[in-house]
Order: C-alpha cells, then structure tokens, then sequence
C-alpha cells in the first residue's frame, strides 16, 4: 500500500476516515497503474478539480478524464502521499497534505520528481465515497 497507515493510528480515526484513506490508496494505486478512467471514476459526476499541471478548473467529467489521460500519458509514473490531514464537517471528509510525483517521460529520460500539496473534500455518493472537489499546486521551496 502506497500511503498506508500503521495499525494504531488506522483505529484512532473513524470509519469515515478510513474509507477517505482508503479511497485515497486507491487514487494513488490507479496513478501508479496509469488508468485515467478508473482515476477519473473517483470524482464524483459534479465536483470541481483544479490539476497540479492544469490550465484551469474541471468541473464536468470529460474535462476530468481529459487531465488523467494527458497527466498520465508517461512511460512510467508514481504517486506518494507524504503528510496527510483529515477532518470531518458534517457529511464532508476534507483532507489536506502533500503527494511527491515521480515519473519518467520515456525509458531513456531521467526521473522527474514533483513534491505538491493538495486538498481534496470527500462526501457520501451513490457508490459510496467520492471526490467532490481536488485542488493540487507545485510545492512552494523556501515558503514562511
């Protein structure tokens, strides 16, 4: 498991939690195998998703599927996630951290390592939870 967690900290937070981990090893676990439609399936049909590489806002499903197949149209590709924070509000899961990007463009081509910070906001779907909104920016070097 990419991003799993250690036993002890997976019992001190609620179900809710540990499905949003769960569904976030998922997303991680789909980049790594590079299946942009299956990537895309976790967003729910109405969410809002700003890309670490995009040019703007997705907000319908095409668009969404459109970013994971450019995104993951690489010889090999790798998401980690680094630290992780969730909270709930309600009916709502938010979660806050960073995720280190390691791909290769070609066999032949050196690895690219992007380390981005993201906020996703997780809620009940028809299918169980989804992504309802994703925001991911380039990490800030020498930030306050």
């Amino acid at each position: 498991m990419v991003c799993g967690l250690n036993r002890e900290i997976k019992m001190a937070m609620s179900n809710s939690e540990r499905q949003v981990r769960d569904l976030l090893d998922e997303w991680t676990r789909l980049i790594g195998e590079k299946d942009a439609s299956a990537v895309a399936a976790l967003y729910d049909s109405s969410a809002q998703f700003w890309g670490t590489l995009a040019s703007h806002i997705r907000d319908e499903p095409p668009e969404v599927l459109d970013y994971f197949q450019h995104f993951l149209d690489r010889h090999r590709i790798e998401a980690n996630i680094g630290n992780l924070r969730l909270r709930e509000h309600g009916d709502l899961v938010l979660a806050a951290g960073h995720y280190i990007f390691h791909w290769q463009d070609t066999p032949e081509s050196d690895e690219i390592r992007a380390r981005t910070r993201f906020t996703f906001v997780f809620g009940p779907g028809e299918k169980g939870w989804t992504i309802l909104q994703h925001h991911s920016s380039a990490w800030v070097l020498n930030g306050f």
